[in-house]
């Protein structure tokens, strides 16, 4: 995405340059502003004092700035000039004569507040800068600090506070509007009522009555706002699929980027506009002003994000949509699914026989539907006559985790990224495991040993502070996960283990849906040739509403203009011209119709090909634990020598790893391996043998001592810190060092030293100390 330009407003200098908006020349000393107008001399210890309580008042409507002569002198040493024209009227400017009078003021100013000796300060509104006089910086004129930079410094921080002004003023506004509206009484909360169609936001007072729409307390149905791209007739998001969808829960209002999203961020607080193509569903209530992050914005930069702008801007509606209190048109009902559909839709047939969908958006479950139910599964909820959708929110659960250490479980793949992967073991409830209990090769990217939304099984444990924690190296397939919990009542397990594709035969799809409409819309047009349709009858002016009302938001439609009937003589050819534009258009319509056969064909193949994908990571995940399995197994093996085999590889990572000043040595140090070795590395399942020599290797050679990363040390008869060290009765020394560290369960190796000869005894978790 190409980088936006800074406009010239931005990249021009400081506001000095400008002229100012009022002349402060035209401006009178008042009793709230009695230093406005031309530049006024403090030179009285009297002025000085008055001077310091006015700055302290906390009702003084604008900044101030003071500027000090040097001592001796008359004239500040910083030039008032660009300070008077960066002030435009918005904030005052006095001098102070350096002595005795600047002293009268310091000692009615806070400490640490007080200027003198030719320094200036602006004083902002308010009292913050009282406790924190850093919010009100003292510029001064020495060295290098001439007085032109203190100046263009002061004019800074002069412009910075006159902003701030202005911001707290429309706060201040919008709350004093907010306190109105809550001060009306109940009966005028009737005039909010939910819009029956998409209307459009035009001019400023259409925007102002937006924003008091939005801010009401008594809004109780959400309000979708998209703004269109300047330059551009329509914004580039399916209005259509959403009013569709939409239809009787949320109001939408289409607001161009103009003066009128201008208007409308004045009007709001900040951060919750919307302007430039972007779109924001605001929830019943009031509660989004404070907490932003309930209507978050949506972007859509073009006809690429439209689809998927739209889909996110649905599923935002419906997640709010529910918190609107039901209506009329709604009744308790109860029924049988018959189906799920995409995994966004349920059909589900009534007690009575009538048909009616489930949406998931409208569960507030953070799960596709097949999570949440199945086929001839009893449902209940609230029925919207209108849509015919059923609501089941009430049928939801509050599952909890009931698992053992050790248990192996399912849970759904949320986020994979190469050195980690994240797993909900319900809705909300996600653990993290880092790549070392996943593979025992630190070099596997799990990215490719994972799919987003794909369920797999892990192990169950507890990490050194007790927390629960999963791991998947130690899973074996044909081990049985403990049954997940159900989201719905009588529902189904909310994750179940994919099994194998069913093999689907390679017929060609047709879009059925699309070929009805065509045929549809044809038919309409060959009806509507065949008689002209009536003109529609002039309607009554439509008399004044209320601001609250939608029709008071949208810009006064244009009149309806009759069709006109067709000329009984037509030109020449213009008969012959018709039916060949009638012709075309419907060659048109058939390719348009292949065109969308075509893409839903591709759609097919994408899926296939991301199902053998997902087969493919997870035949990947399975085979590289098989093998880590082998290869631990082959430490224990009868065909080779265990001390061959241990000892070889060490002398290889010896060799290998370690230039010759690092190897101490031609040879390497005796050891052995006690008779708990082996046992303990074939139980630790997932230990990454590699790193395990690395570590006996670093031991031998003394390098374990020297890096952090090993915290090699004693190892004493109890978990104090005052337990006597650990020694044998032929004064062999016990030892621990890290083979992991920052993970859970984090594997240490216990050894014993006798002079220069080791014995490595036993490998163990964090927590078992024994050797």
């Amino acid at each position: 995405m190409p980088k936006r330009k800074r406009s010239k407003e931005r990249a021009a200098p400081a506001p000095a340059d400008r002229s100012p908006d009022v002349s402060p020349l035209s401006l009178s000393p008042t009793a709230e502003r009695p230093y406005a107008g031309e530049i006024q001399t403090i030179d009285d210890e009297r002025l000085a004092r008055n001077l310091a309580h006015y700055l302290i008042d906390e009702d003084r409507p604008v900044p101030i700035v003071v500027l000090t002569t040097k001592l001796g002198e008359r004239t500040p040493a910083i030039p008032p000039g660009p300070l008077v024209a960066a002030a435009a009227g918005k904030a005052d400017v006095v001098v102070m004569v350096t002595g005795d009078v600047s002293r009268a003021f310091e000692a009615d100013m806070p400490a640490g507040t007080h200027v003198f000796g030719g320094a200036g300060r602006v004083y902002p509104t308010g009292s913050k800068w009282t406790s924190a006089p850093h919010t009100s910086r003292l510029r001064l004129i020495t060295g290098a600090r001439t007085p032109e930079l203190a100046s263009r410094d002061l004019v800074r921080d002069l412009t910075h506070h006159i902003r701030a002004v202005a911001a707290r003023s429309k706060r201040l506004e919008r709350e004093e509007r907010a306190r109105i509206l809550n001060s009306r009484p109940a009966a005028a909360a009737g005039s909010v009522e939910l819009a029956s169609a998409t209307y459009t936001v035009v001019g400023e007072r259409a925007a102002e009555c937006l924003a008091t729409r939005l801010m009401h307390p008594e809004r109780d149905f959400p309000l979708l706002v998209i703004s269109i791209p300047t330059g551009q007739l329509a914004p580039s998001i399916d209005v259509a699929q959403l009013e569709d969808h939409l239809k009787g829960l949320v109001e939408i209002a289409l607001l161009p980027t103009d003066r009128t999203s201008w208007r409308l961020a004045d009007m709001l607080p900040p951060g919750t506009n919307v302007y430039g193509g972007a779109a924001r569903v605001y929830p019943p209530g009031t509660q989004w002003m404070q907490r932003i992050d309930l209507a978050p914005l949506r972007f859509s930069y073009g006809p690429d994000d439209e689809a998927a702008a739209t889909e996110v801007l649905l599923a935002d509606a419906m997640r709010v949509a529910r918190l609107r209190t039901h209506g009329a048109a709604t009744r308790p009902a109860s029924g049988i699914v018959r189906g799920l559909v995409d995994e966004t839709r349920a059909l589900v047939e009534l007690s009575d026989g009538v048909y009616c969908t489930i949406w998931s958006d409208l569960t507030l479950a953070q799960a596709p539907l097949s999570s949440l139910l199945a086929v001839d599964q009893r449902v209940t909820g609230i029925l919207d006559e209108s849509s015919r959708r059923l609501d089941i929110t009430d049928m939801l659960t509050k599952p909890t985790l009931d698992y053992s250490p050790g248990d192996v479980v399912l849970a759904r793949v949320r986020d994979v990224r190469p050195a980690r992967v994240s797993l909900a073991l319900l809705p909300g409830v996600e653990v993290v495991v880092p790549r070392e209990l996943v593979t025992s090769n630190p070099r596997d990217a799990l990215t490719s040993l994972f799919s987003l939304d794909e369920v797999v099984a892990a192990r169950v444990g507890r990490d050194e502070d007790g927390e629960l924690m999963l791991r998947l190296d130690d899973v074996d397939d044909d081990e049985v996960a403990v049954r997940p919990p159900a989201l719905t009542r009588g529902g189904p397990p909310w994750l179940r283990l994919a099994g194998p594709e069913p093999e689907e035969d390679e017929e060609e799809s047709v879009d059925w849906d699309t070929l009805v409409s065509w045929r549809d819309d044809e038919g309409q047009r060959e009806a509507s040739a065949a008689s002209p349709a009536p003109s529609p009858a002039p309607g009554p002016t439509p008399a004044p509403v209320p601001i609250l009302t939608p029709s008071a938001i949208a810009s006064p439609s244009a009149p309806a203009t009759p069709t006109a009937p067709l000329p009984a003589a037509m030109p020449p050819g213009a008969a012959a011209r018709i039916a060949d534009l009638t012709q075309r258009l419907r060659d048109a319509d058939r390719q348009n119709v292949a065109v969308r056969e075509r893409a839903g064909k591709l759609r097919l193949r994408i899926d296939a090909l991301e199902k053998d994908v997902r087969a493919l990571r997870t035949d990947l995940r399975q085979t590289k634990r098989q093998l880590a399995a082998k290869r631990l197994a082959g430490w224990g093996g009868e065909e080779v020598s265990v001390e061959e085999m241990v000892r070889f590889a060490v002398f290889r990572a010896w060799r290998t790893r370690l230039s010759t000043g690092e190897r101490r040595g031609e040879t390497l140090p005796d050891y052995t391996l006690g008779p708990d070795f082996l046992p303990t590395v074939k139980q630790l399942h997932g230990l990454d043998q590699a790193k395990l020599v690395d570590v006996i290797v670093d031991v031998l050679t003394g390098r374990a001592a020297e890096l952090d990363s090993r915290a090699l040390h004693r190892l004493r008869t109890g978990p104090g810190g005052d337990d006597p060290y650990r020694e044998r009765a032929d004064g062999a020394k016990a030892y621990r060092v890290a083979l992991e560290r920052n993970s859970p369960s984090a594997r240490r190796l216990h050894y014993w030293k006798l002079g220069e000869v080791y014995e490595f005894a036993r490998v163990v978790t964090h927590d078992d100390m024994r050797i």
